[in-house]
């Protein structure tokens, strides 16, 4: 199979076959397939964690935006130890205010590795089957042979 290949992509093969092999002997039934599904899972909390951050960043530039506006046109502060002298909410304790964050798993693990296969996960020792993924198997490296007549 390899001499049927140029020299260059040799190696790669090679290389690949390795892999999916060490990941079938991990995971008889999905193989380097679920790795691959793992995989997908956590980018897809990365970026959504991702995206959570982006716009608590956001929030917080537009707060200190108005809390520097707010300073710039009413340049005296405000009495420290006591409340406004309007009785409102003061626009310079905004900032100071503890930032919302997602709520975090005590365990730190991502939320996708409890869907990974057995084989994968060490901390999971039995779990119920899982249902076969929808992504379609890697290309391998063996090249279609002209089909005899």
């Amino acid at each position: 199979m390899l001499h049927e290949l140029p020299p260059p992509h040799r190696e790669d093969c090679v290389n690949s076959l390795a892999y999916e092999a060490d990941a079938r002997v991990q995971d008889p039934v999905y193989g380097c397939v679920g790795a691959i599904s793992v995989l997908q899972q956590q980018v897809a909390h990365l970026q959504t964690q991702l995206a959570l951050a982006t716009s608590e960043i956001a929030r917080l530039r537009e707060t200190f935006a108005i809390a520097a506006a707010a300073s710039t046109t009413n340049p005296s502060p405000p009495p420290s130890n006591s409340a406004p002298a309007n009785g409102g909410p003061s626009l310079f304790l905004a900032p100071l205010q503890t930032p919302r964050s997602p709520p975090q798993d005590p365990d730190n693990t991502l939320s996708a590795d409890l869907n990974r296969p057995p084989s994968i996960d060490p901390q999971n020792q039995e779990s119920p089957p899982r249902q076969q993924p929808q992504q379609s198997p890697p290309a391998s490296c063996e090249t279609p042979r002209p089909a005899s007549s």
